[in-house]
């Protein structure tokens, strides 16, 4: 069986005003469009922290950001939190990570 690939995207202060597969027929977004028509697009979504960074740390380690040491911007995890692509490595998948927070959660090489 063919190892399944993930690509999460993330964005910062984007509301489902602002995307066309939300509805929005003003905004030009034909790749994001057609990401979300062959991939799963969220009618709802919750946040455990309004704050971007603590957000994050939250849906990157499946610990709220008062248990995983990051409950402000700018504050890093705790050195015994494993994100899910320490998690990944540790089964031997490949994990790669870009965009903010590069220094916390960077941590599996991408080989390939």
């Amino acid at each position: 069986m063919p190892e399944t690939q993930i690509v999460l995207i993330m964005t910062d202060t984007q509301r489902t005003a602002m995307l066309g597969c939300y509805g929005n027929t003003a905004m030009k977004t034909p790749h994001l469009d057609g990401l979300a028509a062959r991939g799963i697009r969220f009618d709802r979504a919750y946040t455990c922290q309004p704050v971007c960074g603590p957000a994050r740390s939250a849906l990157f380690t499946g610990i709220y950001p008062h248990g995983n040491g990051s409950w402000a911007n700018g504050m890093p995890l705790g050195a015994n939190i494993k994100t899910i692509g320490q998690r990944l490595r540790d089964q031997g998948r490949r994990a790669a990570y870009i965009g903010k927070w590069v220094k916390l959660f960077c941590v599996c090489k991408f080989e390939g």
